[in-house]
């Protein structure tokens, strides 16, 4: 009777695990639900990267649901849901500001949150490049050539926690798509006056 009692016991409790870890497993957090935005994006206007990051994920959000995201200012009461763009959130638990390199950054969706912290450079924008080419399936071809999913809803997997940082500094490629800023930005793609002193990354011409 007693190993019957165990049995059963074992039965509910590996029951019960698997149900959480499936229902963890597939919680999400809506941006856009039935073509209607849910979440906000918040963002210290006066950093012209981070804002510059949260224009093209309100626009690529717009172009996939229809649905225009707000965007606020960064010292508005949040909500869960929200989508936090640049470093105006730290302190933020199990972040460290040092681990983010120039042009690197970290994505995450935990906690009932989007937080897309840069370090310097461009990583606030190279974090929604992610998030939207990972998680949303915007792949940028060529010179305004991309694919895009239209959907009335946009969610992301709860629990992701990234951190990406670029092994080269300087990166380019010679193709005519670079004259689309955001094919580059896609690809993250510099042309040499972004990044060298004006007329020192040119070839060595002796005299």
């Amino acid at each position: 009777m007693n190993d019957k009692r165990i049995i059963l016991r074992s039965l509910i409790i590996a029951i019960f695990l698997s149900f959480f870890f499936f229902t963890r497993m597939q919680a999400q957090i809506e941006i856009v639900k039935n073509g209607k935005a849910i979440s906000r994006i918040l963002v210290d206007k006066t950093d012209i990267i981070d804002l510059k990051a949260a224009k093209l994920l309100q626009d690529f959000a717009e172009r996939i649901t229809g649905a225009k995201l707000k965007i606020l200012p960064a010292g508005s009461e949040t909500k869960q849901g929200d989508i936090l763009i640049g470093r105006f959130q730290f302190p933020v638990k199990g972040i460290n500001i040092e681990d983010i390199k120039e042009d690197g950054f970290v994505l995450t969706t935990t906690n009932g949150y989007v937080r897309v912290i840069g370090g310097t450079g461009k990583g606030s924008i190279y974090g929604v490049v992610t998030l939207l080419d990972d998680y949303f399936g915007i792949h940028y071809f060529a010179e305004n050539t991309y694919t895009i999913h239209k959907n009335k809803d946009m969610l992301i997997p709860d629990g992701i926690e990234r951190i990406d940082n670029p092994t080269f500094r300087y990166r380019q490629v010679a193709t005519n798509s670079q004259r689309d800023p955001i094919y580059k930005l896609w690809h993250r793609l510099e042309s040499p006056g972004e990044v060298f002193v004006q007329n020192l990354c040119g070839m060595y011409t002796p005299t």
